[in-house]
């Protein structure tokens, strides 16, 4: 299976800018509590990897999560319907306010960025592939920048589902996966939206039936048992309720997909946040949950020694940035 690192420098500041961050976490917060609560789920089973044993772990605004004893994934609950949740990622305040102008130009270099580098990692992968052509869909892309980007590399002919913000629907779009053809894609792109799925369990067997025989699923999702979750839990800055239904473990990711029939082909932690997060609440917290060896580390040691620390949970699948690729391969008989 392969792995990945980055040892690239990324900011905190450029992930969420300060000002348009807080306006957004004030709508997703109002979002969120303009819902009919009698109308969630109360589920028994983990939804990464179904095992009944499931333990309370914490609030987050009054917004119940759980643990899972076998595989440590968290997950809201109970949990929003899906007719809910696409109220709130498609027509809440926080969704009008990140289909903004403002919040367009702010986060515009973040995503330009995102799209560059997506676009090159699912090159990286095509070059796998033995098929003259190649069909890819990006499910729920935030807008058009990788499919526009892929589209021009020949022969990929893209096509995004359920895109958000992105008006009026062009040819380059379906409104729903339901409506593409089981078994002809060869590419399925799936990044940051497993948060929010209601059904993980549904959302990831949809896609297998989705994908032709050989084709891949690319993942990328906030893990659970990445540091700054592990450490901070309910008191992570960067959770908001509506936005991370779902915070499933490397474990968790790895059951699910296997589950639905997957082939693991990588599972990588290549975020560069987790220690930069924790460092700043610790700094801006006095009375952090902190615990005292690591707010230790933190105080007396320098920079140097943060990014070898970045290093070692990248490298150990212990960041909370993480992406997977699933393969469906023929059965051996």
């Amino acid at each position: 299976m392969r792995q990945v690192i980055f040892n690239e420098s990324i900011n905190e500041l450029e992930v969420h800018p300060p000002q348009i961050y807080q306006e957004f976490r004030s709508a997703s917060y109002q979002s969120a509590h303009a819902l009919n609560r009698q109308e969630f789920t109360f589920i028994t089973q983990c939804p990464a990897c179904e095992d009944d044993t499931i333990h309370p772990a914490f609030s987050i605004d009054d917004f119940p999560y759980y643990e899972c004893n076998s595989c440590k994934s968290i997950f809201m609950n109970p949990r929003p319907t899906p007719k809910q949740v696409h109220w709130y990622t498609h027509k809440s305040p926080a969704a009008q306010l990140r289909a903004s102008e403002e919040y367009q130009q702010v986060m515009q270099s973040r995503l330009t960025k995102l799209a560059v580098y997506r676009t090159m990692w699912i090159t990286s992968l095509l070059m796998r592939m033995a098929e003259q052509r190649i069909s890819l869909v990006d499910i729920e892309p935030l807008g058009s920048a990788l499919v526009d980007s892929l589209g021009k590399k020949e022969p990929i002919d893209a096509l995004m589902v359920s895109p958000r913000f992105i008006t009026p629907l062009t040819q380059k779009t379906v409104h729903r996966l339901d409506d593409v053809a089981d078994g002809s894609i060869n590419v399925l792109s799936a990044f940051d939206i497993l948060e929010h799925q209601v059904s993980p369990v549904a959302f990831v067997h949809q896609t297998f039936k989705k994908l032709a025989q050989g084709g891949m699923l690319i993942i990328t999702t906030r893990a659970g048992s990445g540091f700054d979750i592990q450490v901070l839990r309910e008191y992570t800055p960067t959770l908001l309720p509506l936005e991370h239904i779902n915070l499933l473990s490397v474990e968790g990711i790895t059951a699910l997909m296997t589950n639905a029939g997957y082939t693991i082909e990588e599972i990588s932690t290549p975020g560069q946040l987790d220690v930069q997060v924790v460092n700043t609440y610790m700094k801006n917290h006095n009375n952090h949950p902190i615990p005292p060896s690591i707010a230790y580390f933190l105080e007396k040691r320098d920079g140097y020694a943060h990014e070898n620390l970045q290093n070692f949970l990248q490298t150990n699948l212990l960041s909370s940035h993480l992406r997977a690729v699933g393969s469906k391969k023929e059965l051996s008989r």
